[in-house]
């Protein structure tokens, strides 16, 4: 098994991060992962390696503000991420792109495919822990903005699974460090006025949907409602999981992306934003 590695580029103030030994061209089939709220690339882990070793061709982006992407004169909006996003997959020239994104970023990915549907550039979306609408984000961004050790128990409660609290713990500590609450503070705020029932009613693409089974923040049924009418989207319910798949699980996660992904190419290779 080799070593893997990225390296960094930067398009347009945007940075993202690509497998050092795969080429990216017109002839490949990308799968972009995008974070959610607070987060940056790092969120991933180890899971963009563990989907090189299965085949795939990952690239990894920190959205605007997050991460390394903080040059320049961003705003921190859903379709200025989404416009980030698109950057990057103009800049790898891949043939066809399929979206991977958790909770916030399964959000941005609808808007990706929204704004790239006339292309046909998107081939699947496989979103975790997403809703268009989740009230949760009202109560935690009341915390947030008067009461963040309250957020933080918030969190880890209706977050995590509670065998997976341990994980959680370490992860919210990086998220709640002042710098990255600030953003993660105003992300919460985009996803509590959040409602794109226009846009996901349009969508043919094929669509997965994760959700845990213990997710008190997006929980399954309201995911239920959410996608009940679309023809192409399948329900996952992950048990003894809360929303925080790709941190309480992450083997699981690259299983679940290789079932999800692997039938529709005859040549595979991911892109993680």
């Amino acid at each position: 098994m080799f070593e893997v590695k990225f390296r960094q580029h930067n398009t347009e103030g945007v940075r993202y991060y690509s497998c050092s030994k795969i080429n990216y061209s017109r002839d490949s089939d990308c799968i972009v992962l995008i974070h959610g709220e607070g987060c940056d690339h790092a969120f991933w882990g180890k899971i963009p390696e563990g989907l090189v070793h299965m085949g795939f061709s990952p690239v990894c982006i920190d959205l605007p503000q997050h991460g390394k992407s903080r040059e320049g004169l961003f705003t921190q909006s859903l379709p200025t991420y989404a416009d980030a996003v698109i950057k990057v997959i103009k800049k790898l020239r891949c043939s066809k792109i399929s979206l991977v994104g958790h909770s916030m970023g399964g959000i941005i990915a609808l808007l990706v495919e929204k704004e790239m549907r006339e292309k046909e550039k998107i081939a699947n979306l496989l979103l975790i822990s997403s809703n268009i609408y989740s009230p949760s984000h009202m109560y935690l961004n009341t915390y947030l903005s008067r009461y963040p050790s309250k957020a933080f128990e918030y969190l880890l409660k209706h977050g995590f699974a509670p065998r997976n609290r341990r994980k959680g713990k370490e992860f919210l500590k990086k998220i709640f460090e002042q710098e990255n609450l600030k953003i993660f503070q105003r992300d919460v705020a985009l996803m509590e006025n959040t409602s794109l029932l226009n846009v996901l009613s349009k969508t043919k693409t094929p669509m997965v949907v994760l959700s845990g089974e213990k997710d008190g923040i997006t929980p399954p049924e309201d995911v239920d409602a959410m996608i009940g009418n679309l023809p192409n989207a399948t329900h996952i319910i992950i048990p003894s999981v809360g929303h925080y798949l790709p941190i309480e699980r992450p083997s699981l996660l690259i299983a679940q992306i290789a079932d999800a992904f692997l039938p529709s190419y005859s040549h595979f290779h991911p892109v993680i934003i």
